[in-house]
Order: structure tokens, then sequence, then C-alpha cells
């Protein structure tokens, strides 16, 4: 696996992770939240009821009864220095009665103001402003109780405020730790990828000496004593050798360009056109058409090596599979400002019924191969895989179709970012 790719997979897990912890932090903090503001809203109305219950039993015109408590859910306390006051509505639709018992200096007409018209409302508990109430019918009319909890509302902004600064700091504190976790447990993967690119660099370069050895030998062979059937499948399997040599190489060196990606803004047409009149001789030794269709002055941030890569790749495979006296086309466009399309097709009657999805999938090839003779032609189903590789990198995903006896490879390419 591509170091680079392990880095990407890395910052996704960490992204998936505090996504998780945020949506759990969140979880957790909305319902403390919740819970409070419910037993807040519990509490009050309960305390309302007892004041109701108090003044209702002293007499809705008499001194009220000291005995109003608050209820809570472990003991019940006298109401002391909270501020609240009731209204008595006699059913004769006389004046309403105001006690402002524990008021705080507000005014009877303050107190009508705040609560006209709360007895019209559907429910008997509400709120208005800082202002909970809460009336009952009792003998003679209704009676209105009004309290101010402006402590309790402040208690749960506060305890709102603390809820989102621990779940930031807790965010920022597993942020740090899973990112330092997350780098000590890739490491060693890639280390592997170090050494994987090594392994394949060193291989390829290790079996050209012994394959160059056998070539020589198995010539020597049959310049003494003449070709046979041996010498033959010999030399086909040491150009078979070779081609997956090659591939090894062009692995390590993709790899490596990643790794050293250098982008600017490119003349992207320049750069495939000087690309694909580098194959015209060995298109037209296959005896083989050949045709450019580029476009001009096309723009894109890209890494000139990477393009220049693509290009070889599928030009390569194009005039390797290309049908005896058939044609080669190369074309680029650009749909849109910060696009580009490739194209490269060729002529393949045997592509009608074969299996395209899988083309891109590293060493994999067809039964059969692209031609009768295929395993001469020395492929091992790198070059196409390499090719989505690349286009990926671009945000784009290369695909390949057929038609009228022609196979056809597009790959969208977009700017990259610069690095």
């Amino acid at each position: 696996m591509d170091s680079k790719l392990i880095l990407k997979l890395q910052k996704q897990f960490i992204h998936s992770a505090m996504i998780s912890f945020l949506t759990v932090t969140l979880g957790i903090g909305l319902l403390i939240n919740v819970g409070q503001i419910t037993a807040n809203r519990f509490q009050v109305r309960q305390t309302l009821l007892n004041i109701i219950d108090s003044y209702s039993r002293g007499g809705a015109q008499d001194t009220p009864t000291d005995e109003v408590y608050v209820f809570n859910p472990f003991t019940l306390r006298k109401l002391i220095n909270v501020e609240y006051f009731t209204v008595f509505y006699g059913d004769d639709g006389g004046e309403p009665r105001v006690r402002l018992t524990h008021s705080n200096g507000m005014t009877r007409a303050e107190a009508l103001a705040l609560i006209r018209g709360v007895i019209h409302s559907e429910s008997g508990f509400g709120r208005i402003g800082v202002y909970y109430y809460d009336y009952e019918r009792i003998e003679g009319g209704i009676l209105l109780a009004c309290m101010n909890h402006q402590n309790g509302l402040d208690a749960t902004d506060r305890l709102t405020a603390l809820t989102l600064a621990i779940s930031v700091i807790a965010l920022a504190v597993t942020y740090l730790l899973v990112r330092m976790v997350s780098a000590d447990m890739i490491q060693p993967l890639v280390e592997n990828s170090r050494r994987q690119r090594e392994f394949i660099t060193n291989a390829s370069h290790e079996l050209k000496t012994p394959l160059a050895v056998i070539r020589s030998n198995t010539e020597m062979t049959e310049v003494i004593g003449g070709e046979t059937e041996w010498t033959r499948s010999t030399m086909k399997q040491v150009e078979r050798l070779n081609a997956l040599v090659q591939n090894l190489i062009l692995i390590a060196r993709s790899q490596e360009q990643e790794q050293s990606r250098k982008t600017a803004d490119l003349d992207i047409s320049q750069i495939v056109r000087e690309t694909a009149e580098s194959f015209t001789s060995l298109a037209a030794s296959g005896e083989k058409g050949y045709c450019l269709d580029i476009a001009d002055n096309i723009h894109l941030t890209a890494d000139s090596s990477s393009i220049q890569m693509l290009c070889s790749v599928l030009i390569d495979n194009a005039i390797k599979y290309c049908d005896e006296g058939g044609s080669v086309r190369v074309a680029l466009t650009a749909p849109r400002r910060g696009r580009a399309q490739l194209i490269v097709s060729n002529s393949y009657r045997a592509g009608e019924k074969m299996d395209f999805s899988r083309f891109f999938e590293r060493f994999y090839r067809e039964d059969g191969s692209h031609h009768a003779d295929s395993e001469s032609l020395g492929g091992f189903g790198i070059g196409l895989s390499l090719a989505q590789n690349i286009t990926s990198l671009y945000g784009g995903r290369i695909t390949a179709g057929w038609k009228n006896g022609v196979i056809s490879f597009t790959c969208p390419l977009n700017s990259l970012e610069d690095e």
C-alpha cells in the first residue's frame, strides 16, 4: 500500500473518530441539558401549584398562609427570597385582585400587564420572559400564580455554556490523542510501503542481469546449433520476463513520482502532443494508422510526469492491442475550464463481449487475452491499473467502452490543488 494512501486513510480515520466522538459528546450534553430543563420546569410548576394551594387555603382575599414550599426531589423547603405574586379573577367580572407579597417592588399595574390574557391560553402552565405562571379554578373564580425564575434560567444557561466548553476541550484533547495514537499505528505500514518500493526497484534491476545472460547464452546456442523449438521457447519466456521487469519498474517509478509530485499550471495540450508524437514511429512500424486530435491551450494545475506516464501507458496499450491494419486515435478536449478529457481509442474487433470493468485491476488478464497471440505481447494488466491510479489523483475515473469495433479509454482530469 502506498504511503500517501496510508496517510489518507489515517486522515479519514481521524475524521470519522472525531465525528463519532462529537456526536456522542453533543448527545450526552443535550440529554443533560434537556434533563435539567425538564427538572426545572417540573420544580417550578410544583412550586406554583403549592403557592396556589397555599393562597386558596388562606382565602382569595385574606392574608396568605406562610405554608408555601418549593418542591425538589430531595426535600421540601419554604419559599424564601423568590419573587412571586398572585392574581385572583372573580367570576363576578370585577377588578382582578393582585397580591404582591414577594414582588420585589413590582407594582399592581406591572403585574397585571405581565399576565394579562394568560388565562385564555390553552394550557394553564406557561412562561413570559423570566416569569413562569400557572392557574387553577377555585371557589369564586380563578387564582393565578406567577414566579420569577431568573436564577433557574441563569443556571440552565451556565450549564449549557459549561457543557459546550467541556465538549470543545474534550474534542481538542481527543483529537490530539487520536492523532498521536494513529500516527504510531500507521508507522509500521509506512515503513513496509517504503521497503516494498525498495524491494520492487532492487528486484527489477537485479533480474535484468540474469535475463541478459540467459538471452545471450540462448542466442549463442542458436548461432552454434541453430534455432530449435527449445531455444524459441526460452527466448519467448525471456521476453515475457523482460516485460514483467519493465512493468515492475513502472510501478516503482509511479510511486516515486507520487511521493515527489510537483504541481504547476501546465499546458496539457503540449505535454499530451509531445508524448503522443513520440509513439508515431512505433505505430508506423506496426503498419497501424495514427491520428492525433488534440485541442490547443488546455491548461491544468498538474504534475507533468504523471500526465506523461498516463499518456504513455494508454497509447502503448492501444498500439499493442490494435487490430492489424487498424488505427489508433489520441484526443484531448476541455469540457470546461479547469478540466480536461483524454480519450485514447484503437481498432479492436474482439472487444464486443469483454468485461471492461475488470480491465483496471492490477495483474488482471482476460482469458484468451486481448489477442490470439497475446502472450507474445507481454501484457500483465499493470499499465491500465496505473492509468486508473493516475486518473484518480486528478479526481476522475477512467472508463473503457467498445462501439463499432473500436475500444476507447476515457480519462477525465481536473486541476490538482497546489502543494
